[in-house]
């Protein structure tokens, strides 16, 4: 879009002068005698430089930008005037404009200033494009909220997305670290290329090595032919490695060489393989503590460690829950084909006073199976699961049924839901989750495998 100037100058041979002088810059002028008709034409086309006389028939060129400035015009004032005086500078400097030339001008100078004001425009224009690309993204994804915790995560992103660095990012499951990934790569300078993940936890070393780095045909029995690893498919893209808490410690000496610097080498290869990626990595797991009891190698948590986000519980950000439940019923309404639903207050109410063990994960969840259940057009308490009525009691809300209910059954439920937080967080070691809980391990052993059965 080419930008446009409006030249108000009530000496036509000027008028004609400064347009003609300006035409060079491929820009769409417009040229008016008076600010009356300079009105008009700004009430009907947006113009990123006005370049005005002080001294005009009817209203004067000072009241013009101040009528401009009162409608939020944000056009940038060039201001020329025959009878320049102190105070009519300072007055016209007051009112915002950009600067001031005393007749008769050099009218290099002019479109010098001109090209000056439009270069500092479009710096303008691609920064607020920029911060508005990255809320703009980050919303698509998923990751919503006003709330301060994520306001931080959104605000770190920001400033690490454009450069390479390392990132670690931490937090329990179900918060979103992917989705902060995602976030990252989308608004960085790999955004065209690819981005793909691998959950560390979820193979063994001797498969996620060549999940990574890729075997030639041959490495080992049924390599009937060679095949790329995720570091070569993703170059030049991003690499998310999630769950890197969990990955073993043989396969960490060998990430922490690839490092060191970006070369990889196929499983059974003989050459090395530059490769251009850059590393996103996440953990649920105290990745300190895993490195103090010899689990995590010291060395590449500080390769990792450049940059560390962390993301708050939902628990912890609990003004963020109308915007995603929003979201959420949004995004399964269209999925199940249904008319968005109404979503009682009550609703709201019972989500609000739920700790949510499995974060925005669980609200997820919750959402499409309440659509999915539900009849008519309102989102009723009766559609959320049972067990967010149990674990949401405080002393003070506890009211008796009048037909009374079955308390060792809501007691059994509670424990296994604390149970399975403390699972969670050990990392599914019995023993640490038993400690969690202040529980023997056999007592927590017994309790574990016994209420399981229950299906809660």
């Amino acid at each position: 879009m080419n930008n446009r100037i409006l030249v108000i100058e009530d000496e036509s041979n000027l008028l004609f002068i400064v347009k003609k002088s300006l035409s060079v810059l491929n820009c769409e002028i417009d040229g008016v005698g008076n600010a009356e008709d300079a009105m008009e034409y700004i009430q009907k086309m947006d113009y990123d430089i006005i370049i005005t006389d002080i001294k005009l028939p009817g209203l004067n060129g000072i009241d013009f930008m101040r009528w401009c400035r009162e409608r939020g015009i944000d056009s940038d004032f060039i201001v020329m005037t025959a009878f320049a005086t102190t105070d009519t500078a300072i007055e016209a400097l007051k009112m915002g404009a950009c600067d001031y030339l005393i007749k008769p001008f050099n009218i290099d100078e002019l479109r010098l200033i001109v090209k000056r004001i439009l270069e500092m425009r479009e710096l303008k224009r691609e920064n607020i494009l920029l911060k508005k690309q990255v809320f703009q993204d980050v919303k698509e994804i998923g990751l919503i909220g006003e709330s301060k915790g994520i306001n931080r995560v959104i605000s770190l992103v920001k400033k690490v997305a454009p450069t390479d660095a390392i990132v670690l990012i931490t937090g329990e499951s179900g918060v979103g670290k992917e989705l902060v990934a995602k976030a990252i790569h989308l608004n960085s300078s790999r955004k065209n290329k690819k981005f793909l993940s691998i959950n560390c936890a979820a193979l063994p070393a001797n498969l996620l090595e060549s999940e990574l780095f890729g075997f030639e045909r041959g490495a080992f029995t049924g390599a009937d032919r060679s095949r790329e690893g995720l570091f070569e498919l993703a170059n030049g893209g991003t690499i998310f490695l999630d769950e890197i808490g969990e990955m073993p410690l043989q396969m960490q000496a060998k990430l922490l060489r690839v490092l060191q610097d970006f070369k990889i080498r196929r499983i059974g290869g003989r050459e090395d393989i530059q490769v251009d990626v850059r590393i996103v990595c996440a953990t649920n797991r105290d990745i300190e503590k895993e490195v103090e009891e010899g689990r995590f190698r010291e060395d590449l948590f500080y390769r990792i460690n450049v940059f560390n986000i962390h993301v708050p519980p939902l628990r912890e950000r609990k003004d963020d829950i109308p915007l995603l439940l929003n979201y959420f019923v949004k995004k399964f309404s269209r999925k199940l084909g249904i008319k968005k639903p109404v979503v009682s207050p009550e609703v709201l109410k019972v989500l609000e006073n739920y700790t949510f063990p499995g974060n925005v994960r669980e609200l997820e969840n919750m959402v499409e199976r309440a659509l999915t259940i539900m009849e008519g057009s309102i989102l009723l308490p009766e559609h959320l699961p049972d067990n967010l009525f149990s674990s949401s009691l405080t002393l003070s809300s506890i009211k008796l049924p009048d037909k009374g209910f079955n308390l060792e059954k809501l007691l059994e439920r509670i424990r296994f839901e604390y149970m399975e937080e403390a699972m969670k967080k050990s990392g599914g070691k019995m023993k640490d989750a038993a400690e969690l809980l202040g529980m023997s391990f056999r007592s927590f052993r017994y309790y574990y495998h016994k209420l399981k059965k229950e299906k809660f």
